[in-house]
């Protein structure tokens, strides 16, 4: 076997492979098995006939297109293994010369990770500042007034007369004004006066009636009306007052701390939020820091980086949004409707974001490889196992390719150590 090696423009490579007979004749048996499995020969059985037999119902050409295959499986992984090639994707496969089991020639296009060299990174991410982050009494207060919001019930109302906020009940009729035969008639429908769920104007109306009170008006429909065959319509509309029910807040004392979780009294529970506002602020200032960091790097590495790894990303993102709709009850189709865009036109859109999270991503996995920054197999399948625990669909989980989350755990660890990396040598260079 002969084979040379051609770096080509875009981080491609191209490897030229010459395989004489010596390199063939070992796959010849297994090829020949592997097409005799859906071969029909008379007298036997598929799979079944002597390989002398299945060799005599096949071409030469295929017998030698096969061994090629076989061989190249084995034999290109050993290339790549042994020249230290960072191969990425799946490569392009071109047979330029066969002579069936005697010669044969290939070129395999291949992409690779583009090589680039890091730039002094002490220097500049040593005045990147880290942000001191402290809770201030308003926020807790905030905190504690969305869970008594939270916690708080609705009951009958003290006041004979709808306010705003209050959760009124209504019966309804509605008769077309222009042709006068067309009614829609609706009872015990129940919204938040004031919030929006029903038109402004109708609401209008609502604002100071008794339980039991009906009242007669006109107006138009707004074009947002949910029923569309109303939509714009002039009507008149007959609306009975039925129920009126108002909030009522929980008092802000120890019981309600025991209410909300396991807290003895009401200071606990208020400890417990700073701490929460703490930590999560924390997190936010060393994301902030660590986009930063990275982003100071990439504008001082100038690199090209391979269309194959920009496409997989963008097919990436694409996944994601599918997903993000998918949740809203959409279909693809739906959204893309809406919008008024086709999914190129979505990727054109991506194109630069995804230019940015693969350059990232290549900057980080050179910091690693650089500073000898690992991830064991045991770091590995404990991440992969903590993910698994948060997916709780049984469908999804099949879906997912074992392989390929042990190389997404590895990724996620890989790049926290990294940035782990960053921040500690940002501090030394403090000191």
């Amino acid at each position: 076997m002969k084979f040379t090696i051609t770096p080509l423009p875009h981080s491609l490579l191209e490897i030229t492979i010459q395989l004489d007979k010596n390199d063939l004749l070992p796959y010849k048996e297994k090829a020949l098995q592997e097409l005799g499995k859906n071969l029909t020969i008379k007298g036997f059985r598929p799979g079944k006939a002597p390989l002398d037999i299945v060799e005599k119902n096949l071409s030469p050409l295929e017998i030698g297109e096969k061994t090629i295959f076989l061989a190249l499986q084995k034999i290109y992984p050993q290339i790549i293994q042994d020249n230290q090639i960072e191969a990425i994707g799946s490569p392009e496969i071109h047979l330029t010369k066969l002579i069936p089991l005697q010669e044969a020639e290939i070129k395999i296009k291949t992409a690779i990770i583009p090589q680039f060299e890091l730039p002094d990174i002490p220097a500049l991410i040593k005045d990147i500042p880290h942000s001191k982050v402290d809770v201030q009494e308003q926020e807790i207060t905030d905190a504690l007034e969305w869970l008594r919001k939270s916690k708080a019930q609705y009951q009958p109302a003290h006041k004979n007369s709808a306010e705003p906020g209050n959760i009124v009940t209504i019966d309804y009729i509605l008769q077309d004004k222009t042709t006068k035969d067309k009614k829609k008639k609706v009872t015990g429908y129940s919204f938040v006066l004031g919030k929006g769920s029903f038109p402004p104007a109708l609401e209008k109306q609502i604002i100071g009636m008794k339980v039991q009170e009906t009242k007669t008006f006109s107006e138009t429909l707004p074009d947002d009306w949910p029923d569309k065959e109303w939509r714009g319509k002039k009507i008149q509309a007959q609306v009975t007052l039925r129920e009126i029910k108002e909030l009522h807040l929980p008092k802000l004392d120890d019981k309600f701390a025991q209410s909300v979780g396991k807290f003895a009294n009401l200071e606990e529970l208020k400890k417990s939020i700073a701490e929460g506002l703490r930590r999560e602020k924390e997190q936010k200032a060393k994301e902030r820091w660590r986009i930063q960091a990275l982003e100071k790097i990439a504008q001082h590495i100038n690199l090209e980086i391979p269309q194959i790894l920009i496409e997989a990303e963008l097919e990436k993102m694409i996944a994601e949004l599918k997903d993000r709709i998918q949740e809203l009850q959409l279909t693809w189709e739906e959204y893309l409707k809406q919008i008024k865009k086709t999914e190129e036109e979505i990727k054109q859109n991506f194109l630069q974001t995804a230019e940015k999270r693969v350059k990232n991503s290549l900057i980080l996995r050179k910091i690693a490889t650089e500073k000898k920054i690992e991830v064991s197999p045991e770091e590995i399948e404990q991440k992969a196992n903590e993910i698994l625990t948060h997916i709780f669909d049984p469908s999804i989980k099949e879906k997912i390719n074992p392989e390929d989350l042990r190389n997404f755990s590895a990724s996620v660890l890989r790049n926290e150590k990294v940035f782990q990396f960053l921040e500690e040598l940002s501090q030394e260079q403090k000191k």
